[in-house]
């Protein structure tokens, strides 16, 4: 059953269907223009504080509005946001941000990685044993953590050795088990 609603505009009343009889305030095109432009003339004036310019804002808007337009609000914030006043004042990048860890992250294999020029991360441990021996470690080198915990890079848990030196040190630690009758490794068995 269609809803009764009087035009705010010209007082006429016109049918809508109930789920538009609040939306609908008007009867026509025409009286809705005349509505925008009442609203329009409700609008209260600003002076721009870049250019000086005068402009025409809602009054629940006047409080927040401070430029005519939006090249006028960049101007002024480019302004504002100079020196100590800003509050990114002194925080130059990302490496300055709240979520910045001071350059260190955990790789998936758990060893720490250290971020270096350029937004590259390298391996820690490597990192430490080329200060050690003051050259770039080779492809084939490995840092062995003596401890076994691969985020404790003291220089005292770690040695250099060749690749083939560190995996028959670790075959040695945890050997792969074999099957007694046909010599084959048999995968291990991972505990939970």
């Amino acid at each position: 059953m269609p809803s009764i609603v009087t035009c705010s505009v010209c007082g006429k009343s016109h049918k809508v269907t109930p789920s538009r009889a609040l939306v609908y305030k008007v009867c026509s095109r025409a009286c809705m223009g005349k509505l925008a432009s009442k609203n329009k003339s409700e609008n209260v004036t600003g002076t721009c504080e870049v250019c000086g310019a005068q402009f025409k804002t809602k009054a629940s808007h006047k409080s927040r509005r401070r430029t005519c337009s939006r090249l006028c609000m960049g101007k002024l914030k480019s302004i504002e946001c100079v020196g100590k006043g800003n509050h990114q004042y002194g925080k130059r990048g990302a490496e300055r941000g709240n979520a910045f860890k001071g350059g260190k992250r955990i790789s998936s294999w758990g060893y720490i990685l250290v971020g270096v020029d350029g937004g590259k991360y390298e391996f820690e441990h490597r990192l430490i044993m080329e200060r050690i021996i003051g050259r770039k470690l080779l492809r084939t080198e490995h840092v062995h953590h003596i401890n076994g915990n691969k985020q404790d890079n003291r220089i005292e848990n770690l040695s250099l050795m060749t690749k083939s030196e560190h995996q028959s040190l670790h075959n040695k630690e945890k050997p792969m088990p074999r099957d007694h009758k046909t010599q084959r490794f048999i995968q291990r068995v991972q505990k939970l």
